[in-house]
């Protein structure tokens, strides 16, 4: 069980350059997730997201 509350992500920076590591092999050895999480405006925390686009891998284009 992961509780982000507990994880020191700064809400300053954004996607892979505030990766944490326990949680980012954690996260991607998951073969899914179980979220509990309160309704906001009827989507989820802005804060779940951040934590959770950490973990994003960004697609790069072949541009020749």
């Amino acid at each position: 069980m992961i509780d982000i509350r507990q994880l020191k992500f700064p809400t300053d920076d954004a996607a892979e350059s505030i990766k944490d590591a326990e949680f980012s092999a954690t996260s991607n050895s998951a073969d899914g997730f179980i979220m509990v999480v309160p309704e906001y405006n009827h989507s989820f925390p802005g804060l779940l997201k951040h934590v959770l686009d950490t973990n994003l891998m960004e697609a790069t284009e072949n541009k020749e």
